[in-house]
């Protein structure tokens, strides 16, 4: 090629930017009645998120004894049933899950967590 005669520009052959993909859909989870295995009394729907629950009734060895305790008395909570909570991480939903037996919502959100409950109490109030 001749020094006085321009270069040719290579035509750009990458593909087009494909247009961005819809949202996905939201997937709808049932919250399951601790007191009635297998029954729903909620539900949550659910898209780029986690969502975690605890209940005293699945880790239990007698009336009143289960797996959540309280740290301050060492026995186990008394007042609340179950508890579902919503976050974008799911280790975070899960910790709060926990965290709503013995640490009120106002609470845990003054700390700096950003999350959505449902807390069902042992007299059935929500």
């Amino acid at each position: 090629m001749p020094a006085d005669t321009p270069p040719t520009e290579a035509a750009d052959t990458s593909p087009a930017p494909a247009a961005p993909a819809p949202p996905p859909e939201p997937v709808r989870i049932g919250l399951e009645d601790p007191r009635a295995p297998g029954r729903v009394i909620g539900t949550v729907a659910l898209t780029g998120a986690a969502v975690c629950a605890s209940s005293t009734r699945r880790r239990s060895w007698g009336d009143g004894l289960h797996h959540v305790l309280d740290a301050y008395t060492g026995l186990p909570v008394q007042d609340v049933l179950a508890t579902w909570t919503v976050s974008t991480a799911c280790a975070e939903a899960d910790g709060l899950a926990t965290a709503l037996f013995t640490t009120s919502p106002n609470e845990l959100a003054r700390a700096g967590f950003r999350y959505d409950f449902a807390l069902l109490r042992t007299d059935g109030s929500a």
